[in-house]
C-alpha cells in the first residue's frame, strides 16, 4: 500500500463525488483517510511511505479471510447477508495462482454497490451503510491481532506533498472533518523537519534527513501549499508556494531549452535528465507545470508564464506523439484552457456548492492592484473580468 496511491486515489474519489454525489465515493475517501491516519502517520505528523503486500512470507495474507473465521465472528444473519454481498465461499472466492485450485481464502470484494444491495434486500441505503460499516469495523479490529505487513517508515517530501494535496481536496469536496488537521500536521512536518540549514531534503527517517531535494520534492510541496491555500484561503500558504516555486526555478529550470531538470546541478553528474512521463506517480515536470499554470492565472507573472511555456516547448514533440502517457500534464493543459478565477472581497463566503472544475478561488486582498471592497465577488476568465457584484445567487448562476 503506497502512500502516493492513497493520495492519488483520494483526489480521484473527491472529484468523482463532486461530480456525482454518489455516497460510495465519499465513503471510500473517508476510509482512505482513516487508513493513512491510523497506519501511515508518524507521531510527528509526517506520512510513512508504504506497507508491504506480504506478511509471514505470503502476499496478501493480512487481508484475506477463511470462511470459518468469519463464521466465528459474525451472527448467522450477518454472515448470510455478508456472504452474499462479498461473494464469500467456504472454498474461497479466488484461485491459487500456481495450482489454479480454490485457495480456501476470501477477498472482501463487493459484488454490488451498497445502494443496489439495499434495494435488493428492501432496506434503506443508510441502514445498509451503517450495517456494512459496523461489520467491517469489527473485522478490522480482529484483523489487528494478525502480524502486520512490514512498514517502510521513510518520510518522502514528494509523496507527502501529494498526500497533503489529496487531503485538502478531500476537505473541500468530501467534507472530511479530519482531512484538514491531518494535512496541516504533515505540512508543518515538511517545513520543520525536512528543511535543514535552509535546504529542503528528500528523505527523513528516525530524526535524520538525507538526499537534498529533487524536482519532484519542490513541485509537490508547492502543490501542497497551493491546495492548502484553496482549502483555507490563508495567505501564508500562497506566499510559501511562490517561494518554493522561485527556489525550484533557481535550482532546476533549464532557461535555454525549457523544462526542468530532475536533479540539482552537480559536478559529479555527467548529464542532467529531464522527464515528463508519468510513472506510478506524476512526473515532477508535470506537477511543476500544473502549479505554474495556476500561479500564472492568478498573478500573470512573467517568470511563471515563461517557465510554463518552456515546459510546453521542450516536451511538445513527445506530447503530440503519446498524449495519454502524460495525464498529469494534460490536467495542467485543461487548467490553462478552462480555468476561471473567482476573486472574493472582504468577508464574503468563498464556498459554493456543486462541481466547479478549474475554478481558482482567491481572496482579492491577496492579489496586488485590485480594488478593496467591503464584500462581493468578481469572476474572471483569461484576464477578462465581469463587474464586481455582491449578489451571491448571480455568481452561482455564472458558475453553473
Amino acid at each position: 500500500k503506497m502512500l502516493y496511491d492513497q493520495a492519488l486515489m483520494l483526489m480521484a474519489l473527491a472529484e468523482a463525488y463532486a461530480v456525482t454525489g454518489d455516497r460510495e465515493y465519499r465513503q471510500a475517501g473517508h476510509e482512505i483517510i482513516g487508513y493513512v491516519e491510523r497506519d501511515l502517520t508518524s507521531n510527528d505528523g509526517g506520512f510513512f511511505s508504504s506497507e508491504d503486500a506480504d506478511s509471514e512470507g505470503v502476499e496478501g495474507a493480512f487481508y484475506v479471510w477463511k470462511f470459518e473465521e468469519l463464521s466465528s465472528l459474525l451472527s448467522a444473519d450477518d454472515l448470510l447477508r455478508f456472504k452474499e454481498l462479498y461473494d464469500l465461499w467456504e472454498s474461497g472466492n479466488f484461485r491459487d495462482e500456481a495450482t489454479r485450485t480454490k485457495s480456501g481464502l476470501n477477498v472482501l470484494h463487493r459484488t454490488k454497490t451498497l445502494r443496489e444491495f439495499a434495494s435488493l434486500k428492501g432496506s434503506e441505503p443508510e441502514e445498509m451503510y451503517a450495517w456494512d460499516g459496523r461489520i467491517r469495523d469489527g473485522l478490522r479490529v480482529d484483523r489487528e491481532k494478525r502480524p502486520r505487513p512490514a512498514l517502510d517508515d521513510k518520510v518522502l517530501t514528494d509523496w507527502n506533498g501529494l498526500m497533503v494535496a489529496g487531503l485538502c481536496r478531500a476537505h473541500r469536496q468530501l467534507g472530511c472533518e479530519n482531512a484538514l488537521p491531518l494535512a496541516r500536521r504533515a505540512l508543518d512536518f515538511l517545513e520543520n523537519r525536512m528543511v535543514k540549514d535552509g535546504v529542503l531534503y528528500h528523505t527523513y527517517r528516525q530524526g535524520e534527513v538525507g538526499v537534498p531535494s529533487l524536482l519532484d520534492d519542490h513541485a509537490c510541496l508547492a502543490w501542497a501549499h497551493l491546495e492548502m491555500y484553496f482549502a483555507t484561503l490563508e495567505k501564508e500558504h500562497l506566499e510559501r508556494c511562490l517561494d518554493i516555486v522561485e527556489e525550484m526555478m533557481a535550482l532546476f529550470l533549464d532557461r535555454e531549452d525549457g523544462g526542468f531538470y530532475l536533479s540539482r546541478d552537480d559536478p559529479d553528474l555527467l548529464i542532467r535528465m529531464k522527464d515528463l512521463y508519468d510513472g506510478a506517480s506524476p512526473s515532477g515536470n508535470s506537477v511543476a507545470y500544473y502549479v505554474l499554470v495556476q500561479l500564472a492565472a492568478l498573478f500573470n507573472d512573467r517568470r511563471s508564464v515563461d517557465a510554463m511555456e518552456g515546459v510546453e516547448r521542450h516536451f511538445m514533440r513527445e506530447l503530440r506523439l503519446t498524449p495519454s502517457a502524460y495525464a498529469m500534464f494534460m490536467c495542467g493543459v485543461l487548467m490553462k484552457n478552462e480555468s476561471r478565477t473567482l476573486e472574493v472581497f472582504g468577508a464574503s463566503d468563498p464556498w459554493f456548492p456543486g462541481y466547479h472544475p478549474h475554478l481558482l478561488i482567491v481572496r482579492a486582498e491577496h492579489l496586488e492592484g485590485l480594488p478593496v471592497l467591503p464584500n462581493g465577488y468578481r469572476l474572471c476568465v483569461k484576464g477578462a473580468c465581469l463587474p464586481e457584484t455582491d449578489d451571491r445567487e448571480e455568481i452561482e448562476r455564472l458558475l453553473e
